[in-house]
């Protein structure tokens, strides 16, 4: 292979301050090989590193790889933000550490000899957060750094927060303030509703190879009676699917044992009436056989 090679015996400074050019142009017939004893500098006076490069007075910043479609940019616009990108459609960014070390985002990461390949370390509040593709909704995520909840696992929704991880149980706890609600009401007749629902045994289709069985409803018969528990979201396919909320069967199921409790009273009251009046009746009809 033919190389054209350059050996520099101190420094070379290209489009700085070197006392013999602002700028150097070289075209190799083939490929380029630099062989520095000391130090390249380019647009610095002194150059710090093996390879020292300063950012430029334009948008397109301190450096730019170009591939068959896109450019990764260091230091990109007034900004002065960084793009990684892979080369063209559908080409992949890959970050790898393959000497058995850890990629942190935020600072250095832990010592700990946990096996924890990616670390996320926030920074003045600052923590992870998943946006929808057209960046009109977003999940966040917080570790809680705080006395009140040390540990736990914070989710926020459009940044209002919606609920937590227990650090010690696992148990996840759902925003319930009342002055995050309005239109408050109770609820009624459950009892009724509750004998309308079916319960069912049924295995599902996807991702259940050994074909297990699980206890529930199906959202379609639940929507006309609770409406409230039942969601549709789209796959992405585009096609739409219905959840369920089984959470709220609690609050429903707490409602009609307490509208059961009522009817066990009254009717515990009515019985209680009915044997008086029945003792009472015993006894007359006793003072009546005495005579």
């Amino acid at each position: 292979m033919n190389f054209q090679k350059i050996t520099f015996y101190s420094f070379l400074l290209l489009g700085g301050l070197a006392a013999t050019a602002q700028s150097v142009s070289i075209t190799p017939s083939t490929s380029l090989e630099l062989i520095p004893v000391g130090r390249i500098g380019i647009g610095v006076p002194t150059a710090e590193a093996n390879l020292h490069v300063a950012r430029g007075t334009g948008n397109l910043g301190t450096a730019a790889f170009e591939g068959t479609a896109q450019i990764s940019h260091f230091n990109y616009s007034t900004n002065e933000d960084t793009y990684i990108r892979g080369g063209k459609q559908f080409s992949n960014v890959i970050i790898s550490n393959m000497g058995g070390g850890k990629v942190s985002i935020g600072r250095a990461p832990k010592t700990n000899t946990n096996g924890f390949i990616l670390e996320v370390h926030p920074k003045n509040d600052k923590h992870l957060a998943l946006y929808s593709q057209d960046d009109f909704s977003n999940w966040e995520f917080h570790v809680n750094n705080s006395s009140s909840g040390l540990g736990s696992l914070v989710l926020y929704s459009a940044s209002t927060f919606v609920g937590s991880f227990n650090p010690t149980t696992g148990a996840y706890t759902s925003i319930s303030d009342r002055s995050f609600k309005k239109n408050i009401r109770p609820l009624n007749n459950m009892i009724d509703k509750i004998s309308a629902l079916k319960p069912l045994q049924y295995q599902f289709i996807n991702n259940n190879a050994d074909n297990k069985n699980s206890l529930g409803f199906m959202a379609q018969d639940i929507e006309p009676i609770f409406p409230e528990l039942v969601s549709k979201t789209l796959q992405t396919d585009g096609k739409e699917i219905y959840t369920l909320d089984y959470s709220g069967f609690g609050v429903i199921a707490i409602k009609a044992i307490q509208e059961q409790q009522t009817l066990i009273t009254d009717l515990k009251n009515e019985n209680d009436i009915l044997k008086k009046t029945l003792a009472d009746l015993e006894n007359r009809l006793k003072k009546l056989e005495e005579k």
